[in-house]
């Protein structure tokens, strides 16, 4: 899931500072959350399945909460862009920026490897249709080509969506309101998740970034700087953490169904809701002030989720080629695998995602300003 660093577009006192910290420790936690749940995957398929760790995965949850940040930090850092049509290509060539060059490399570099060598890939790794909409991020009926970036197709409507919020008000919030409101009425009403392309334009998941655009808003009305909150963050995380849990008990229990898992998500959101309403919060921020590690991890957690899970599977490979997974355990295996993922992501964050984003922001996004007028300047083809 993509959610962007960017501080130098936090303008406004205190507070963005301080969320600044905090949004990137809620993003290297939620990166976590997922790597936790493929390593899982994997010590499963070795070893069995650890029921207690099993019972804690909820690497799933960590995406719900990605989507509800995702929609929090695109209305509030671009709210002067909304309603301005002079705005919207920079917006939009500065999402296409952030997701597409970083994904389109590791994409490009894991194809031979589902192509041609046995054990790697499904089917449609195979195919150069799916290869071609892989690439571009266009929905399928199926995930796309690099697993996680199901996550991304979501994320490219959602610009589209603003994009148009950008260009005219009026008839982009239309557009979010009757999108918001055919979702909702999808899940209530709808036993089972219906055909493609329906299930992916009327997903839930869609729903999160409409509570993170309505934290935004609550956070910009009320003034970032507040000294409350540390409670609600609690409070948050606590019925995050139960309504995972529950959910692992029902699905383990074999009690799960299409509506479950639609309520599980709506609950995960509002949970998420919750402590991203309190990104401001002084007393949040004092809490995690001094957690770098977590900060480097949140700063790093797009190439973290995009690599993790091809990492820990060779990993895995390797653990297996040697003869070693007697000797490390399963125990071990899990820390080494989560410790193996996340070191490549940030490897690569440090590498190759962000030398690569300052190049492009700089090649292709030149803005200056003067008064409230941007003046953004030509790209090349």
């Amino acid at each position: 899931m993509v959610v962007v660093n960017r501080a130098s577009e936090w303008t406004h006192g205190r507070g963005p500072s301080s969320m600044i910290s905090l949004l990137q420790v809620f993003r290297g936690l939620a990166a976590l959350l997922v790597v936790y749940h493929h390593a899982n995957k994997e010590v499963v398929e070795l070893f069995g399945q650890n029921r207690l760790r099993s019972l804690f995965d909820l690497g799933d949850a960590g995406v719900q909460f990605f989507f509800v940040l995702s929609g929090f930090i695109i209305y509030y850092v671009h709210r002067s862009d909304i309603g301005r049509p002079a705005r919207a290509r920079e917006f939009l060539l500065k999402r296409i920026i952030r997701v597409y060059p970083i994904y389109v490399l590791v994409t490009l570099a894991l194809t031979p490897f589902w192509a041609f060598v046995p054990g790697f890939g499904n089917w449609y790794h195979k195919e150069l249709s799916s290869f071609v909409y892989s690439i571009l991020l266009l929905p399928q009926s199926h995930v796309p080509n690099l697993g996680v970036a199901w996550t991304l197709t979501h994320e490219m409507l959602f610009y589209l969506l603003f994009t148009v919020v950008v260009l005219n008000l009026g008839i982009g919030r239309a557009l979010f309101l009757g999108w918001f409101a055919l979702i909702a009425v999808a899940a209530l009403l709808l036993p089972s998740e219906p055909a493609f392309p329906f299930s992916y334009l009327l997903s839930v998941n869609n729903l999160l970034f409409g509570m993170g655009i309505l934290a935004a808003v609550i956070v910009t009305r009320r003034g970032d700087d507040h000294r409350g909150g540390l409670h609600l963050v609690a409070l948050g995380a606590a019925a995050f953490m139960i309504v995972g849990v529950a959910g692992n008990l029902l699905v383990e229990a074999g009690a799960a169904s299409d509506r479950f898992f639609r309520a599980q998500i709506i609950l995960l959101g509002l949970a998420s809701f919750l402590v991203v309403l309190q990104s401001g919060s002084a007393s949040v921020e004092a809490v995690f002030r001094r957690r770098h590690l977590l900060n480097a991890i949140g700063a790093g957690s797009f190439s973290i989720y995009l690599i993790h899970q091809p990492v820990i599977s060779l990993f895995r490979k390797v653990v297996e080629l040697v003869g070693w997974q007697l000797a490390l355990g399963e125990h071990l295996f899990f820390v080494l695998a989560m410790v193996v993922s996340v070191s490549a992501g940030m490897v690569m964050y440090y590498l190759l995602e962000r030398p690569m984003l300052r190049y492009l922001s700089h090649r292709y996004i030149h803005s200056r300003r003067s008064g409230s007028s941007v003046v953004v300047a030509s790209t090349a083809s």
